[in-house]
């Protein structure tokens, strides 16, 4: 009976347009295709309830959950053409809400007629701050379907019908045009009171996006068994030399198989240019990062080699000039270089004449 039972359900899942075409397809729901069937769907459930899945799941869900949180506030700045009903209970109305894009203000005003699209800012005369917003009722919690024969309206409209409180006993209050307006305005002005969305559009979202997010994640994994206990964290290095040396040694010896350390900050043991190296197991150690300095050594040989070749080079530049001009019988170059050495004094006296 249950094999018969679940033919009869999973052939009207299809919608059938006909009956001829509800026996047709029951008929190819024959036994071997209901178990075939049982066996994906077991396997699938396995698949998705093992413990690694489960943890994916858990870290994506907040994720998922944000992105529909932006979409529905971006859908209320776009804003709804709402209708006011009389207190004759006649919907011939319109009024026009939505929020700024700094998400701080609710713009609202009525209009003449329903406008063919967004209605600017400018348009709407009144303004309700979201800082001022209390609470969101739904249905028969709001003021506009408390009122006198309110109860005798329709339950499409008890069901469209929303109010938001602020300040101490004002409201503001909606009846949306259909269901998805309802869900969208609800969810975001709970979204905007830093409140749970809980209407049945936002699970249907999250059941949607989180399912196909879920399936691009583990599309490399197919086909292939995820262990259920994750694999064994190694032991700690025997050092920690393993971070790019700044003074110019390149790289040091680093364990592979340690974790990357954690850099917490420039101030540890009274040194800017210590900082505190912390794993995941919760080992500190401490690495200087100072630039290394110049030795008063290496600084004396450095200008004393500098000094040296710009004098060589300046005194040669000048001997071949003036030498070549002279040679050219240049009239405004010509010298004469005289060199005269001082036994006594160990000096070498340096004259250039001009001619």
């Amino acid at each position: 009976m249950q094999v018969v039972r679940e033919q009869i359900m999973r052939t009207l899942t299809l919608k059938p347009n006909s009956l001829d075409q509800f026996k047709s397809r029951l008929q190819n729901m024959s036994y071997t295709e209901i178990l075939k069937i049982r066996q994906s769907e077991r396997m699938n459930q396995e698949d998705f309830q093992s413990r690694p899945i489960l943890e994916l799941r858990e870290k994506i869900q907040p994720e998922i959950m944000e992105l529909i949180k932006q979409q529905r506030l971006n859908r209320l700045c776009e804003g709804t053409c709402f209708r006011k009903i009389s207190s004759r209970r006649r919907q011939d109305k319109f009024w026009y809400c939505r929020l700024s894009p700094n998400h701080k203000v609710l713009h609202y005003g009525d209009l003449e007629e329903s406008p063919q699209g967004e209605v600017p800012h400018d348009s709407l005369q009144d303004k309700l701050p979201v800082a001022d917003m209390k609470a969101v009722v739904t249905g028969k919690d709001c003021p506009h379907m408390k009122e006198k024969g309110a109860l005798k309206q329709n339950k499409e409209v008890l069901e469209l019908a929303f109010s938001v409180l602020y300040e101490s006993d004002e409201y503001l209050n909606f009846i949306a045009p259909d269901k998805h307006e309802y869900c969208v305005w609800t969810d975001g002005l709970n979204a905007l009171l830093g409140k749970e969305m809980t209407s049945d559009y936002t699970k249907t979202d999250m059941d949607t996006l989180l399912s196909m997010e879920m399936k691009l994640r583990l599309l490399d994994l197919e086909n292939i068994q995820i262990p259920e206990a994750p694999p064994p964290i190694p032991k700690e290095p025997s050092n920690y030399d393993f971070v790019y040396d700044c003074r110019g040694t390149g790289a040091r010896n680093a364990d592979l198989d340690a974790r990357v350390p954690v850099l917490q900050g420039p101030s540890f043991a009274g040194s800017q240019h210590i900082v505190a190296v912390e794993t995941q197991r919760g080992t500190q150690r401490s690495i200087n990062l100072a630039p290394r300095r110049w030795s008063s050594a290496a600084a004396f040989f450095f200008f004393f080699f500098f000094f040296f070749f710009f004098f060589f080079f300046f005194f040669f530049f000048f001997f071949f000039f003036f030498f070549f001009a002279k040679l050219a019988s240049a009239p405004w170059a010509a010298c004469i270089l005289y060199v005269h050495f001082d036994p006594a004094g160990r000096t070498v006296i340096l004259f250039l004449f001009s001619c």
